[in-house]
């Protein structure tokens, strides 16, 4: 999986100064203590801009490996469109299809509405439906609010989300930004509390409870057109019966055409 994620961004790289904007290849990998397993996801990502707002396609394979000697793959195709309406509205829409397996959810249909309020500073309010293997089914609702400064961007979501057959629960994530003195280099940092939901994957013996995550990412130029990322995260999940935690670590490459 490493090697093939490494070639589609180099043969990406080729295309991508005719007729995309940017490629990247992301690869990531989530070690679970407690004896739930690990994760393992490759993907390619390309996004051409046009004069309103752009579009985004990935890629995804992933491996799910839950620790009782049982390993799934999937693969999962996804498109995003931003489109600014106007100098106040802007939207973005994601719809992902993923093959019918617990690594991914099946299918996806995510949309956002962002309102520029005040100079620098816009809301957000998004839906998201989710259908997961075995007929499991999310609903979410999240609010946002970002403020944007000259170099530093500070962004904070809540969301209300309804599982099936899990009830309902809620997500709160904090994340910042900051940008190098000079040149397009930058740092993140993501916080996330909240009650247990399954982003990725969907485990039949997952159980109700709480998580606490911390996700920081650096974005380094290297040269004229590319870009390496670094991240590093550690997510905590605490349930009625089990506690365990996760660390994830990875790793990006992207190549910027004109």
């Amino acid at each position: 999986m490493l090697r093939i994620a490494i070639a589609s961004v180099f043969m990406y790289s080729a295309c991508a100064h005719a007729a995309t904007t940017s490629a990247t290849v992301n690869i990531s990998n989530t070690n679970f203590d407690g004896g739930m397993g690990e994760r393992r996801i490759a993907s390619v990502e390309t996004a051409t801009a046009f004069d309103k707002g752009a579009l985004v396609l990935q890629a995804a394979r992933g491996d799910r490996n839950y620790g009782s000697g049982s390993e799934f793959h999937g693969t999962s195709f996804s498109g995003t469109l931003y489109y600014d309406w106007n100098d106040l509205i802007s939207t973005r829409t994601l719809i992902s299809r993923s093959s019918n397996d617990p690594v991914f959810a099946k299918s996806i249909v995510d949309q956002d509405v962002t309102f520029k309020v005040i100079p620098r500073t816009t809301l957000t309010a998004g839906f998201r439906h989710a259908e997961y293997l075995d007929g499991v089914d999310l609903d979410a609702w999240n609010v946002a609010v970002a403020h944007y400064m000259p170099r530093v961007m500070v962004r904070y979501r809540h969301t209300r989300h309804r599982l099936s057959g899990s009830g309902s629960g809620y997500g709160n994530l904090l994340m910042a930004k900051l940008k190098d003195g000079s040149g397009d280099g930058y740092t993140q940092l993501w916080l996330g509390q909240g009650t247990v939901l399954q982003e990725f994957d969907w485990s039949p013996t997952a159980l109700p409870g709480d998580y606490r995550s911390i996700v920081i990412r650096r974005v380094q130029p290297i040269g004229k057109n590319w870009m390496l990322s670094f991240s590093a995260g550690r997510s905590w999940h605490n349930t009625a019966t089990l506690d365990y935690a996760g660390t994830t670590a990875g790793v990006g490459l992207t190549y910027r055409g004109k």
